[in-house]
């Protein structure tokens, strides 16, 4: 009997044990809870920029060339066009956001691969062939103004 009793537990061992672990738990959940919360509220901001930041806004050019590929998505539409007739040169142009370009009619019937588009864009500080556009010449000859950051923009003086 005397070494059936020193398995045994008593109950209010067996009962702290059991309440030391469910605290474990809570606590376990509750960081992960916390570090998800975290990372989520972090990616929205690592996705963004700012615009004077990466692109030079004093430096505005033309480029004429043909899309090779769009990608409709947030934050910005971006295209992808070739650039000179000899030996063509890919450019990664920014734009609006895909519901900032439906309000100047512009979707993705307008903007194809292989339709030729002339551009007026602020290329990027770092030297790299990457721009954001401020004006675009569709297809069918109507320019519309895509100023991606307009309020950033309007804040530097710009239009």
């Amino acid at each position: 009997m005397d070494e059936e009793r020193r398995h045994q537990r008593p109950v209010a061992q067996t009962s702290s044990i059991l309440t030391t672990l469910a605290a474990r738990t809570i606590v376990v959940r509750v960081i992960g809870v916390a570090l998800a919360a975290v990372l989520v509220a972090a990616a929205p901001g690592s996705a963004h920029h700012s615009i004077s930041a990466t692109y030079d806004i004093d430096r505005v050019v033309t480029l004429t060339g043909t899309v090779a590929r769009v990608e409709w998505q947030s934050p910005h539409v971006v295209l992808y066009v070739d650039v000179g007739a000899d030996a063509p040169v890919r450019w990664r142009i920014e734009t609006l956001n895909p519901q900032g370009l439906k309000r100047v009619g512009v979707d993705q019937a307008s903007i194809k691969v292989a339709d030729r588009l002339q551009l007026q864009v602020c290329t990027a500080r770092d030297g790299a062939r990457s721009a954001v556009t401020q004006t675009m010449t569709l297809p069918s000859g109507r320019t519309i103004a895509v100023s991606v950051g307009s309020a950033e923009l309007r804040a530097l003086g710009r239009p």
